[in-house]
């Protein structure tokens, strides 16, 4: 057998062994996706973007914060009740104040249910925020993302950081303040994800998300 014939059996070797792997690996995934507590959905479905008036935005009176109880609430246990409501098999091992919480926690909103429902802010709106010390501008981006570049005065609180390490900096936030939420702006989720976290489990009571995220303000930036 010539040198020609040997490269073309070992080239259709290995492009049926690609052809392999990558069924293999498209498989594992699907099965992986379906035992995940919030799987992803087959397809995107893009989400509504309301913004937010100026007069609710800039209201100098807060809403009522009494059912923010983010100082008060023992660290340990809240990320014990966050797991037990992202994952119901906890619950088996719980005690039974733990299961009283935990459906208590149940009753509440799911945060899937609210994704549509949290209003954005602009641009424009954003540079007014910029100095005002009464907002909090989170990037809810990889803190490696957050280190090449962010919005002035933006603090990290990854998105899809562990329970037991992005709760307690959720937890640690000012209930008084008034939280703006971005990552990578289009099609990024890691902003909703995050603003519905605090929203339906640290109970904030204003949360806002600036939709155009790093990507419209690093291109309004570099055109002025």
């Amino acid at each position: 057998m010539n040198s020609s014939k040997k490269s073309k059996i070992l080239d259709r070797t290995h492009i049926i062994n690609a052809i392999i792997i990558v069924l293999i690996a498209s498989i594992v995934g699907i099965f992986y996706n379906l035992l995940l507590p919030n799987p992803l959905p087959w397809k995107y479905t893009e989400k509504e973007i309301i913004t937010v008036a100026d007069s609710l935005l800039f209201s100098s009176g807060q809403d009522p914060i009494d059912t923010v109880k983010a100082n008060k609430i023992n660290i340990k246990d809240s990320i014990t009740n966050y797991q037990s409501n992202i994952n119901p098999n906890l619950n088996d091992k719980s005690d039974n104040s733990q299961t009283q919480k935990t459906n208590k926690k149940s009753e509440e909103p799911q945060i899937e249910e609210s994704q549509g429902s949290i209003k954005s802010i602009s641009y424009s709106q954003l540079l007014k925020i910029l100095n005002n010390p009464d907002f909090i501008i989170i990037d809810a981006r990889r803190p490696d993302e957050f280190n090449k570049g962010h919005i002035p005065g933006a603090i990290n609180i990854y998105a899809l950081d562990e329970p037991d390490i992005r709760v307690p900096k959720m937890l640690n936030l000012p209930n008084n303040k008034t939280l703006i939420v971005y990552c990578d702006g289009g099609n990024c989720d890691l902003s909703h994800e995050l603003a519905n976290e605090l929203i339906n489990v640290v109970h904030y009571p204003k949360v806002f998300i600036y939709s155009g995220g790093w990507e419209e303000w690093a291109n309004k930036q570099s055109s002025k």
